[in-house]
């Protein structure tokens, strides 16, 4: 999969693109994907809220998206 990533003039990462073809993979594993940018309900809200204090909290624990992207193309093969 090939990642792009988009910063600002700090340097600070915004964006992240992926071809078309990586796009329509990803709907394929993750059929919900396509729907990110509608509104979520309060408790979803909350729920990622609290998810993103943990790993703020704990960033250690964390992994890195190369195992993600790795997943992603054995399972395209």
């Amino acid at each position: 999969m090939n990642v792009q990533y988009v910063s600002d003039d700090k340097g600070q990462v915004t964006a992240v693109q992926v071809s078309i073809e990586d796009w329509e993979r990803l709907k394929i594993v993750h059929p919900d994907i396509a729907d990110i940018g509608s509104t979520l309900p309060q408790w979803q809200t909350d729920l990622l809220d609290q998810r993103l204090k943990a790993i703020e909290d704990h960033p250690e624990l964390v992994k890195p998206i190369s195992g993600i992207m790795e997943i992603l193309d054995r399972e395209a093969d």
